[in-house]
């Protein structure tokens, strides 16, 4: 296996992969002091690549040293990472990854400061399926004379196949924010557009900034949002149009407090829009004196009027305190709606979930993958693959490390699906005291549960009731839950009484 990327030893020794299902890849990197996932595509095979920024700490000073951005590759199909590169990088950038829109290849484009906060850049890679870079081409453009601050998610590929960035210039003496530019260029460096805007004409604080990302492709629009300045409670996010002139500005205020809940702002929102001029806010929202917490999706006309929203609770028990966020909203290759939130609780399992919708904020689909490993939850990005499967990179706890998750839609030919897929169902709290509670996506119905001892045998079977599994009276222990749907689709899980 080839790899193209300088520090290889460093990196094989300092990688271990542990390849499980199709719905979580976990991989860790020993001594490591922070990873973070900094984007993910689809490769022209068919295969994803996730793209993570990797740091050490100085024993000697505990400064973060920069490793570099590791790219993973994980097959499509079998769900195994079939190969790695590191590109050792000297600044602490925002990285992304993207397919080539001229086809044959993929781009790596990283945005930021040398690690002496100084000479901030644009730098744009080329490398194909295998990883492999042409480091004779790579592009390097300057970006400003002093230190930058880069938009959360930093770069976006707009239709037209150019890079869209964001970034303001910061006064290190005086510790505060100057203009904000927004950019467009070519993968080929060239600078095609920019607008320099004043800070104080930004509606919202720069410290809390996300995207820029694309609004709406007929007419071509981009968008970005924030938190508002010196208000934690409200949100707004600024449209603009092809050359950057502001086309409306959206204030999202929080709810009244007499409806009981409030939205939990700089907490990863996002922003889709539908191109007829409707659009999409997903972000996290938590009840009032109450611990009720979840992350909901508001549909919106062009009048800024509210059509239709939808909530998905954190389903943990009330003795946890639950916490949840978006991970992305994207419009899937068939149409449809995919949102991809976590879910938690203290000692909570944590929970990935994918819901596919239709505009109107149907559900379909939901899968739910359960991780033992502490998915983090503050960073992650979703992509929707060519067969309307969803991809999610993300960072986990203990040590911080990254992870992959693919969830598939529907059935899968060429090997069990049990083997394969993320669950229809999520099964929470295990280990249980007396009662293990599962949930299933609407387009599911079960028809029984068992529940078997480790010798094979059958302690209980339920036929009504089914959101739920009693497990009073019997002894601590590992036992096996066989859950069986209406069509004879039959999923088997290990559940630990305490």
């Amino acid at each position: 296996m080839k790899k193209t990327t300088i520090l290889l030893s460093f990196l094989m020794a300092t990688l271990w992969v542990q390849a499980q299902t199709l719905d979580s890849i976990p991989y860790h990197h020993v001594g490591t002091y922070l990873v973070l996932p900094n984007g993910i595509t689809q490769l022209d095979d068919g295969n994803v690549v996730g793209c993570f920024w990797a740091s050490n700490v100085d024993s000697a000073t505990y400064n973060m040293v920069p490793v570099g951005g590791i790219l993973h590759k994980l097959t499509r199909h079998g769900a195994v990472v079939s190969d790695t590169a590191l590109v050792e990088t000297v600044f602490m950038p925002t990285m992304n990854v993207f397919g080539n829109p001229d086809g044959g290849g993929n781009v790596l484009v990283e945005m930021g400061n040398d690690f002496k906060w100084d000479n901030p850049v644009l730098r744009i890679h080329r490398f194909d399926d295998n990883l492999v870079f042409d480091t004779a081409n790579v592009i390097t453009v300057p970006l400003f004379d002093t230190t930058i601050r880069v938009f959360e998610q930093g770069a976006t590929l707009t239709p037209d196949g150019d890079l869209l960035i964001a970034f303001s210039d910061y006064d290190e003496d005086l510790l505060q924010i100057n203009d904000v530019y927004f950019s467009l260029y070519g993968l080929d460096g060239t600078l095609k557009q920019q607008k320099r805007i004043p800070h104080n004409m930004m509606p919202f604080d720069l410290n809390y900034a996300y995207g820029p990302t694309v609004f709406s492709r007929s007419p071509l629009r981009y968008c970005c949002w924030g938190r508002m300045p010196s208000d934690i409670l409200n949100l707004s996010c600024y449209v603009m149009d092809s050359v950057f002139d502001i086309v409306r500005l959206y204030v999202f205020s929080n709810f009244p407090y007499e409806q009981g809940f409030h939205i939990s702002l700089n907490y990863g929102e996002r922003v889709l829009g539908l191109d007829n001029g409707e659009f999409l806010f997903a972000f996290c929202f938590d009840k009032v004196m109450g611990l009720d917490h979840g992350v909901m999706v508001r549909k919106y006309g062009s009048g800024f009027n509210l059509l239709k929203e939808r909530r998905f609770y954190s389903d943990a028990p009330q003795e946890y305190t639950p916490y949840a966020k978006p991970i992305g909203l994207e419009r899937g290759h068939d149409g449809s709606i995919y949102l991809a939130y976590f879910t938690s609780g203290c000692t909570y399992d944590n929970r990935v979930s994918v819901v596919k919708m239709d505009e109107d904020l149907n559900v379909i689909w939901q899968r739910y993958c359960l991780d033992p490993h502490g998915y983090r939850g503050e960073n992650g990005y979703m992509i929707v693959l060519d067969d309307n499967a969803v991809a999610i990179t993300g960072n986990v706890v203990n040590p911080d490390s990254g992870v992959f998750y693919i969830i598939v839609n529907d059935d899968y030919d060429g090997m069990e699906e049990q083997d394969l897929i993320v669950r229809p169902y999520a099964y929470y709290p295990n280990p249980a005291q007396d009662e293990l509670h599962l949930q299933y996506s609407p387009d599911v119905t079960p028809s029984q549960i068992e529940l078997f001892d480790i010798q094979g045998r059958l302690l209980r079977l339920h036929r009504n009731g089914l959101e739920s599994l009693n497990l009073q009276g019997l002894p601590s222990g590992t036992y096996t839950m066989r859950v069986t749907l209406e069509g004879g689709k039959v999923f088997s899980e290990k559940v630990v009484k305490k």
